[in-house]
């Protein structure tokens, strides 16, 4: 009799010994695509971050204004609620208490207007 060879109990596939990290294993085409990626992210940071930024704070102002329009009476402002604005009313009501926290904050002068100096 020969000697008696013993099946591996799990899938040579899923074994993690024997393997290298997986950047050692394909060394030029994994730096290239990391190299790339960082450029790719350095580049829209260098370009896209501010304008990105501008753009969820104009969101977030004019999801204010919307707020205040149908929320107007939980604040004492003492608007006339359309018919429309009390359609619109179930979906801005989960956002309800965190906007009354945000608009009911104390805020600076200075950091709404950062160009004057």
């Amino acid at each position: 009799m020969g000697p008696i060879s013993l099946k591996p109990s799990v899938p040579l596939g899923k074994c993690l010994r024997g393997r290298s990290h997986p950047h050692q294993q394909g060394t030029g085409v994994s730096r290239v695509r990391r190299i790339w990626q960082t450029l790719k992210e350095v580049l829209w940071g260098l370009f896209m971050f501010d304008l990105y930024t501008e753009n969820m704070k104009m969101g977030v102002r004019y999801n204010d204004a919307v707020n205040l329009l149908v929320f107007s009476e939980t604040l004492g402002i003492p608007l006339m609620n359309s018919y429309v604005s009390m359609r619109l009313l179930p979906y801005f009501f989960g956002e309800l208490e965190g906007w009354k926290r945000r608009e009911m904050r104390e805020r600076e002068v200075l950091d709404e207007a950062p160009d004057l100096h």
